[in-house]
Parts: structure tokens; sequence; C-alpha cells
């Protein structure tokens, strides 16, 4: 996927094969779940769906460095970024801000945005799904 991202219906329907009646209940379905866990799931406020290994190379660094309550931390705010907010998180400036509004200190998360540490750990994790 380029850094442009693609258009979340048209990714879906290359990925699942799901018709755009199929795509509607399933979002549906996802914003009900949501509610139930106090998550406000905003289709709306996205159109597309973007590369999220870098946020998971910062996910990474967040447990390492910090622990699994910061990663834990983190990761909510990033979904909210991405579901509620409709924010681009495959975007460093996004990503730099989110990991310093939970209080992940900027300089450490910058050196690790223009870095590819943790490149290789995210592809493993991704390859045993």
């Amino acid at each position: 996927m380029g850094p442009e991202g693609q258009d979340i219906e048209e990714h879906l329907a290359e990925k699942y094969g799901a018709s755009p009646a199929a795509l509607a209940g399933a979002r549906q379905a996802i914003q009900e779940r949501g509610a139930a866990l106090d998550f406000e799931f905003r289709m709306e406020a996205r159109s597309r769906i973007y590369n999220t290994r870098t946020a998971h190379r910062l996910l990474h660094w967040a447990a390492e460095r910090f622990g699994s309550a910061a990663q834990r931390t983190l990761k909510l705010a990033l979904l909210k970024a991405y579901f509620t907010e409709g924010r681009d998180v495959s975007n460093p400036a996004v990503l730099l801000a989110v990991a310093t509004a939970v209080g992940l200190p900027e300089a450490d998360a910058q050196q690790l945005l223009h870095s590819d540490r943790y490149t290789a750990e995210v592809e493993a994790a991704e390859a045993e799904v």
C-alpha cells in the first residue's frame, strides 16, 4: 500500500470480496460492538485505509521501553485517532503527536520514527498472523 493509503471500500472489497451491502452490515456491527465497550467508531470520519507498520513499530518501542501499560495507552490513543477521529496513522507527524499526547518522550519517539528500528520484529509478528 502506498503512502497515500487506499480507498477503504476498495480495499475491503479486494481483501474480502464483500459486497457494499455486506460491508455496510459489518460496519454497523462494528459500531454496535464499539458502543458496547464505550468506544466510538466514526466510519464517516475516514475514507482511506493506511499502512500501519510504523504505528506498530512505535507500539513495539513503547512496550519494550516503557512496559505494557504504556503500550496499551498508546494503542488505545492510536485506535481513537484512526477509528474515531479519522487521522492518518501512517503519517509520522500524527504518530508523534499521539505518542507525546500520552506522555511518551517526544525526542525518543521522533528518533524511532526516523529510523527503521523494530521493522524486523513487526514483520515477524505480522508473519505469524
